[in-house]
């Protein structure tokens, strides 16, 4: 088990969701750990080493309904996160990018456009879910940022 620092990380990546038992600042410290700490470069190749990561990360939410690759509005989302009884915790929403011959900034951009274009947040509406935050992460080997639409 790892040791808790108490010292301040500079980051490079910015959680929307840090007064949330969803994702918490520790939460937000810990992923940044793993990719940078647990996960070989080389396992890192392709969006899906990132999405099959992150529903390992979230699998353990007992409360929460993990659902991937759903179809929703005009295309299929990567991961939402709904509270199996309480309709009043946020719903999140999450598009998935790997940095390839963009920079960060057009990749996040490219995320966020996704999620409004393709209308992903009205399946999550259309469940009851009222209070819904969405957001892109883009990762680059060990790296990962994220922006909130």
């Amino acid at each position: 088990m790892r040791k808790q620092k108490n010292e301040k990380k500079e980051l490079n990546v910015k959680f929307p969701i840090q007064k949330d038992e969803i994702i918490s600042p520790t939460q937000a410290y810990l992923m940044i750990d793993i990719l940078r700490d647990v996960v070989s470069y080389h396992d890192t190749m392709t969006e899906n080493s990132y999405h099959m990561l992150m529903l390992g990360m979230l699998v353990f939410l007992y409360d929460y309904e993990i659902i991937s690759n759903k179809e929703a509005g005009y295309g299929r989302v990567d991961i939402i996160v709904l509270h199996k009884t309480d309709k009043s915790k946020p719903a999140i929403v999450m598009e998935l990018k790997v940095l390839k011959d963009e920079t960060k900034d057009e990749a996040l951009e490219k995320a966020v456009k996704q999620i409004i274009e393709k209308d992903y947040i009205s399946y999550v509406k259309n469940r009851g879910y009222n209070n819904i935050i969405a957001f892109g992460l883009v990762f680059d080997g060990k790296k990962c940022w994220v922006r909130e639409v």
